[in-house]
């Protein structure tokens, strides 16, 4: 690791030669975007049962989609 600060090219250069690896990142982000949607759908439903029942079916109903376009969200290329 010392070699980053003292000699920047040949450190990158020997990362140059490998083939990169995607799948751990992949399943890390994958795995962080079930959670969030996950964790986002439990707290909009907790939080539907302080509204009147009326409203509160829309809410839930927001909650589902907001689950879903947040997990497809981590994939689409946003800046």
């Amino acid at each position: 690791m010392l070699s980053l600060i003292t000699n920047p090219d040949k450190f990158f250069a020997k990362l140059k030669a490998k083939d990169p690896n995607l799948k751990k990142p992949a399943v890390i982000v994958i795995l962080l975007a079930v959670m969030v949607a996950y964790y986002q759908f439990r707290v909009t439903l907790k939080l539907s049962t302080a509204l009147p029942q009326d409203i509160a079916r829309f809410f839930v109903a927001g909650a589902y989609i907001n689950a879903i376009g947040s997990a497809k969200l981590e994939f689409s290329p946003h800046g």
